[in-house]
């Protein structure tokens, strides 16, 4: 069942301020406890709230509102409060406090669109009678099928309505559990339908609630009754958004939506001539960029950055390999390289938009593992660990990415697939050694024929490093060789000297790959044991995302491009683009 309990007094068990025993993934309720968001410090750099992430489920990205007013509300005070509420709807997703919902996907603003009256005698209530009022309400043409997965339904209840459906009591004599709560179902056409019910909120049934008064509760019996709707209103309009089918941001060790971080602080807002009350609001990028020192607001001058990146232009090719792809960008196009399925020879083709690719051109060379493709000094260049008994490093280079040559094969040798960087004027190549240790190895060449300058790090991987240059730094990224075979990171000012070494707390049993969008560091890698591809960003680890593809061995990236070969039977060739 999606719905969740919480204790109604602050009298309750904590651990680091997250209440004991709360059920995981139950994640829709208004919880009747005061949550005063009084976590233990945070790790640097992570906020109060690390485990608060993306995933993968769908987001409202346009809200459109419709209000449904059920049962009794026919007398000229329940008709004034209906307009009143109406009014709340029209203004909230015009205002600032949109800005915070804007990180997590769902847009800077939405639409009030109508409001719908639906009689009813009926005073006690199942979570399947919203089902089957909704259907019905669709069915008679009072509010429209949600195609669009826009559509976003709040129901108000009357006075005389109680909710009791499995973990979920409001507004009944004893034993009421919750102030509100959002849901969804499958309608009758197939489309899926987000809705948020709220009850009348009178004062018995906060007395009912919260026998111990106003400082048990997250609502208070000072407030107006208007003032706990909207208070309630906001928080569930928040997590219907931005989780509604429970499935993308939110918290899995404690089941905390957005709304449940802060819920039982409120603030009010103002938009032209009214002034609202509304619950605070859980804001990552606040949390992540104070270090937890704020995490919980009322609003936001501008709309707050997106924090998920979103996949689009996805093309599958019709090429194949059973190794991952390398992808560069040069001059403005983007060059796909790979090794072929059954034959292991190396291939590059090109694209100027990632998605028509052309002048494939497959060379009289093979890999044991991927090639990596890198472009330098107005020239592309190949790197490939050999399928000779030694497995040697070998380098091509080309002016246009169809005719290559100036072959260079080199003393070193690896056990998986190199690297290349251009960093300072040199053209870097990053390996992973055939020694007992499995050591990773830099050196660097001005003209990309002669190497030399070779250092030999105590670092170790059994899978090969990626490069780049950013910042003015070369950073390398690998795998380690640790039991979690966690994700490293580390930098060097003058491609000799490495430190600064970052261990990720992330994993993969494939290479660790990097590329850069001018501001930050993207790290990409294929999960243990889904194959799923990750994204993360660093140093301040703002976004991280688990995408629905899966690959074979590392994706590549090439911001904003990213190429993976698919773990379909044939294993072919993707390239996609990332959004932010």
């Amino acid at each position: 069942m999606p719905f969740g309990v919480m204790p109604k007094t602050k009298k309750m068990k904590t651990k680091n301020g997250v209440p004991a025993g709360l059920p995981k993934r139950k994640l829709d309720l208004e919880e009747l406890g005061e949550r005063k968001d009084t976590q233990a410090a945070p790790a640097s750099g992570t906020g109060a709230h690390p485990n608060f992430t993306y995933h993968g489920g769908y987001i409202v990205s346009n809200p459109q509102l419709y209000s449904i007013f059920l049962g009794d509300w026919t007398s000229a005070v329940n008709q004034q409060r209906a307009s009143r509420l109406n009014q709340f709807l029209r203004d909230i997703v015009q205002s600032n406090y949109m800005n915070i919902s804007s990180q997590y996907g769902c847009g800077s603003a939405g639409n009030f669109i109508a409001s719908v009256f639906i009689p009813s005698s009926q005073h006690q209530f199942a979570d399947n009678d919203f089902h089957s009022t909704l259907q019905t309400a669709i069915n008679n043409h009072q509010i429209p099928e949600p195609t669009n997965r826009n559509n976003c339904y709040l129901i108000f209840l009357d006075d005389a309505a109680a909710v009791k459906s499995g973990s979920i009591v409001m507004c009944e004599p004893n034993s009421d559990t919750a102030f509100g709560y959002h849901n969804f179902f499958k309608t009758a056409g197939g489309n899926m339908c987000y809705y948020a019910i709220i009850p009348s909120l009178i004062d018995s049934c906060l007395q009912n609630s919260c026998p111990g008064g106003d400082g048990t509760c997250s609502l208070r019996l000072t407030q107006t009754r208007e003032q706990r709707q909207t208070q309630v209103t906001s928080h569930e309009f928040s997590e219907m958004i931005s989780d509604p089918e429970l499935n993308a941001w939110l918290d899995e060790s404690t089941g905390d939506e957005d709304g449940d971080i802060c819920n039982g602080l409120s603030a009010s807002i103002t938009v032209g001539p009214n002034s609202w009350n509304v619950q605070l609001m859980y804001s990552k990028i606040d949390d992540l960029r104070s270090n937890g020192a704020v995490t919980c607001i009322s609003g936001a001058a501008a709309p707050t950055p997106r924090l998920i990146p979103v996949e689009i232009d996805k093309v599958t090719l019709g090429d194949t390999s059973s190794q991952a792809p390398s992808i560069c960008l040069h001059n403005g196009t983007l060059f796909l390289a790979w090794t072929g399925t059954g034959n292991n020879e190396i291939n590059v083709m090109s694209s100027v938009d990632g998605i028509h690719f052309v002048n494939k051109v497959t060379l009289g060379e093979t890999s044991f593992s991927k090639p990596a493709i890198c472009s330098h000094n107005n020239q592309l260049y190949l790197a490939w660990t050999g399928t000779d008994g030694n497995h040697s490093l070998n380098v091509l280079s080309s002016a246009d990415g169809i005719h290559w040559g100036n072959k260079v094969t080199m003393g070193d040798n690896s056990i998986a697939a190199p690297a290349l960087a251009s960093f300072n004027g040199k053209l870097y190549i990053g390996w992973t050694g055939t020694d007992n240790n499995h050591s990773l190895n830099v050196m660097s060449s001005v003209d990309g024929i002669h190497f030399g300058g070779k250092s030999t790090l105590g670092d170790n991987s059994f899978t090969g490093p990626s490069l780049l240059s950013f910042n003015g730094n070369l950073h390398m990224g690998w795998t380690g060789t640790d039991t979690h075979h966690s994700l490293n990171i580390n930098q060097s000012s003058d491609g000799v000297h490495f430190g600064n070494k970052t261990i990720l707390a992330e994993s993969s049993g494939a290479t660790t790959e990097l590329s850069t969008d001018g501001n930050t560091i993207w790290v990409c890698w294929g999960g243990t044991p889904n194959l799923q591809i990750n994204f993360i960003t660093v140093p301040a680890q703002t976004i991280k995302v688990t995408l629905g593809e899966t690959a074979v061995g590392a994706p590549a990236i090439a911001y904003p491009y990213f190429a993976w070969t698919g773990t379909d039977l044939q294993h072919h060739l993707n390239v996609a683009k990332i959004l932010r």
